[in-house]
């Protein structure tokens, strides 16, 4: 053999094919895309790998870091898989990260307008977690602000860490490494056309979604394993994340733009899909809103502004009520006051036909717990005459501990006013969680004729609001509602009078509270009470419980698990 050709070869392959100690030849990149050499390129890039147990565990899905608290990707990615998560961060080759981290379902919070499948709408998780300081390997990427609107032809970014081909078949032997590849956005309605054409169930929505050019003659762009996976602008912004594709079509990613107000506030964001609830209670909502004076009533009161309470000592006859909608979901949050040593009052849908709850007393931060009581269904007594209607009459039920609190410094109760003649433009404040900490806010009570007229237009003639039983509170910061772990919480009148809890809202209307005055009996004597056969009963009792009859905010997750240096 001629020893100047094997010279040559073994030039060209140290000079020219060692771009990368960990690559292995023969790998398609992201369908025809590139490898990425150095992770401080992208070093927000995160790899996502499910376990169903603690040995059978594989590569789903890419996620980007936004910040030091906070990662995004595709809520399909999380959504009802069950078992754990094991996060790869600073990693060209999945296989060997800088770091790692395990997470649960306390972790991510799932898109409260999330469609659970076909048509994948909002198809967006956020997962919390805590890194104080980045390092070259591992950061963050910058968003693209709520402003920002694509433009057919604009340059794009893809990044991925699949080994498949562009007909979805796997290459290679789980040997992952980081690819990208370019295109440009694509025309969007011929996009969503080509997705209405394959089947009738998508209905792509140019506000919230964005579509990518297949380039070259490719059948897709990235593939199957790439899904949550960032998309770059040409200034190195996180556009989006991917959602879905299909051989022949362009790839559809979530926009980020028009999801920041959810990735920005995961916890207290409140949803427009019926099933979740836009309101501070388990009220269905619509994404439609109504426009004039007269269904809002209030939409030019002074702004109100929340804040967090430091010391649970100001506000110690409060308490963090949590629980379970389904074994995939939860835990959510609500608020409770103690109103005696065994007696707590609650807003009902909150507590209906739940088998157990948990009580966190003395504490403003439920991940940081100084007393805890589980309470069963026997403990629970829900008003014998609520329904879950539009209106939400009698959003009142009462939990009676078996054991007395002890109360101290941090845990006390607060008496009802029961006999309280309510005033119109009375400052009041509401004590509730918010953002998984206790917060509160300063209002005024609003003219219940308007409330009740602006409620009434928005609920299609459904049953007025009842002034016995209900009064309103002027909207909370000028257009947004409050968060649903408000529920429950008490409503203190200016001379420390507690007068009401709260119950629900929806963006642009007043605050709905639950009044006292007219429960006096109940909270009197609570199951001499419920004894009693109402009119309502045989309505409630045969009511089934359905996703939309529940506040849908879960508590905030701990952050305290340590990462692992790999």
């Amino acid at each position: 053999m001629n020893i100047a050709y094997v010279l040559f070869v073994i030039f060209f392959l140290v000079e020219y094919l060692e771009f990368d100690k960990n690559v292995t030849f023969g790998i398609e990149a992201v369908v025809n895309g590139e490898y990425v050499y150095n992770i401080e390129q992208h070093n927000y890039m995160v790899g996502v790998h499910h376990f169903i147990n603690s040995t059978h565990g594989q590569l789903i899905c890419g996620a980007a870091i936004v910040s030091h608290d906070k990662i995004v990707l595709a809520a399909h990615c999380l959504y009802n898989k069950g078992g754990h998560f094991l996060l790869t961060f600073g990693a060209v080759y999945i296989n060997r990260p800088e770091l790692t981290m395990n997470i649960t379902e306390e972790h991510f919070i799932i898109h409260p307008d999330y469609s659970k499948g076909i048509p994948h709408d909002h198809d967006l998780a956020v997962i919390e977690f805590y890194m104080q300081q980045f390092t070259a390997t591992v950061g963050n990427i910058d968003m693209v602000p709520k402003t920002y609107k694509p433009k057919r032809g604009d340059v794009v970014t893809m990044l991925g860490y699949t080994t498949y081909d562009e007909n979805n078949n796997i290459v290679g032997d789980d040997e992952f490494y980081l690819q990208r590849t370019r295109s440009t956005i694509a025309e969007f309605s011929i996009c969503k056309r080509n997705f209405k054409e394959k089947d009738s169930r998508y209905n792509l929505d140019e506000n919230y979604q964005l579509c990518i050019a297949l380039k070259d003659g490719k059948t897709s762009n990235v593939s199957k394993g790439d899904s949550g996976s960032p998309l770059i602008s040409e200034d190195g912004e996180l556009l989006g994340v991917l959602s879905m594709g299909d051989i022949g079509t362009p790839e559809v990613y979530t926009s980020i733009a028009a999801h920041r107000d959810f990735i920005d506030n995961p916890r207290s964001f409140r949803g427009k899909r019926s099933g979740k609830t836009e309101a501070g209670s388990s009220r269905q909502t619509t994404s439609s809103s109504r426009s004039g004076s007269s269904s809002r009533s209030s939409s030019k009161t002074k702004a109100t502004i929340e804040k967090r309470v430091d010391k649970i000592e100001d506000h110690k006859y409060t308490a963090g009520l949590l629980y379970m909608k389904d074994s995939n979901d939860g835990p959510y949050l609500c608020t409770a006051t103690i109103i005696s040593k065994t007696k707590i009052l609650c807003a009902a849908h909150c507590v209906y036909e739940k088998y157990s709850v948990t009580l966190e007393f003395g504490t403003v931060d439920t991940d940081e717990t100084y007393q805890t009581v589980n309470v069963k269904k026997s403990q629970i007594f829900v008003h014998r005459d609520y329904e879950e209607d539009p209106v939400y009459v009698n959003d009142i039920a009462i939990i009676l501990l078996k054991t007395p609190l002890n109360f101290d410094s941090k845990i006390g109760e607060i008496k009802p006013y029961a006999a309280y003649e309510l005033k119109a433009d009375e400052r009041v404040t509401l004590v509730g969680h918010s953002k998984g900490y206790l917060h509160y806010f300063e209002s005024t009570i609003s003219s219940f004729v308007g409330c009740r007229r602006s409620y009434w237009e928005r609920n299609n003639d459904n049953p007025w609001l009842d002034e016995k039983r209900q009064f309103c509170v002027k909207m909370h910061n000028n257009e947004d509602n409050i968060g649903s772990g408000y529920a429950g919480g008490p409503v203190i009148t200016a001379a420390g009078k507690f007068i009401g809890i709260f119950s629900y809202d929806f963006t642009g209307y007043p605050e709905v509270c639950t009044l006292l005055n007219g429960f006096s009996d109940f909270i009197a004597d609570t199951k001499a009470f419920s004894k009693n056969i109402s009119k309502s009963t045989s309505t409630s009792s045969s009511y089934s419980s359905s996703s939309s009859s529940t506040s849908t905010y879960k508590k905030k997750s701990s952050i305290k698990k340590l990462f692992t240096r790999s």
